[in-house]
């Protein structure tokens, strides 16, 4: 069974691309430990903006997870997801 979010802070959405109307969007690959604690975290796809990848990887180094599980036992395992930064309409 794979791991589950327990906790998963929101990134915070860079200032200086919020000012001019930026959204973006990076896939990440996490590595959840035995514990459930972010052992690793990469940026598999990269947003044109530095500043979206490093937002996104902080975030993920904050989450919490409940831990992947081979049978009675807790498992490494990696997951990927994608963190999408983007503006909401009538938002500033």
């Amino acid at each position: 069974m794979p791991p589950r979010r327990k906790r998963a802070p929101e990134p915070t959405y860079p200032a200086t691309l919020k000012s001019r109307s930026q959204e973006g969007e990076v896939e990440l690959e996490v590595k959840v430990g035995p514990d459930g604690s972010v052992m690793d975290v990469k940026v598999v796809r990269p947003a044109t903006e530095v500043a979206f990848n490093d937002a996104a990887v902080e975030s993920a180094r904050m989450s919490t997870y409940e831990p992947a599980r081979l049978g009675a036992s807790t498992v490494e395992y990696a997951i990927r997801f994608t963190v999408r930064f983007r503006l909401r309409e009538g938002k500033p």
